[in-house]
């Protein structure tokens, strides 16, 4: 299969993954408009394939910036329609990505696992610290996020 068959592969595969989560997100009662999340998502994964494809990303990283994308996509379009990040979609996230960034550094080089466990770690204590001192001002949901993004940046 040539590159753009598998940047076409993976964009179906994020629009099928984006209709899974918006019907996920209408069985945990934050339903979001149809085709939002699909287009979203399967535009984002063909453009991962195609950073791949042109060697600008290397395939052993490829499942984090999926995943990320697919989160992103998800946690944007609830937020969006209902104000609020479910812990369903937020707290999952944490052994995803600490599972990825583990699978990634073995196949391939991000060496630096304790490093990005450490940025999470602090990320998530200084949204702790605002949403404590603040709580209109920084939401629950953002806290419980930041550390997966504190945890995904300090890997790169």
């Amino acid at each position: 299969m040539g590159d753009w068959g598998a940047c076409a592969l993976l964009g179906i595969g994020g629009a099928g993954a984006g209709w899974g989560a918006r019907a996920a997100l209408a069985r945990l009662g934050c339903p979001v408009r149809a085709g939002v999340t699909e287009v979203a998502v399967g535009v984002m994964w063909a453009v991962v394939a195609l950073r791949v494809a042109a060697g600008g990303l290397p395939w052993w990283w490829a499942p984090v910036p999926v995943a990320v994308g697919w989160l992103a996509v998800v946690l944007t379009t609830t937020d969006l329609a209902q104000r609020r990040l479910p812990n369903a979609v937020t707290l999952p996230a944490y052994p995803v990505v600490l599972g990825l960034l583990a699978v990634a550094g073995a196949a391939g080089g991000v060496g630096a696992f304790g490093r990005a466990v450490s940025a999470g770690a602090v990320l998530l204590a200084l949204y702790s610290a605002v949403h404590l001192a603040a709580p209109s001002q920084l939401g629950a949901g953002d806290v419980k996020l930041a550390g997966v993004v504190g945890t995904v940046l300090g890997a790169v």
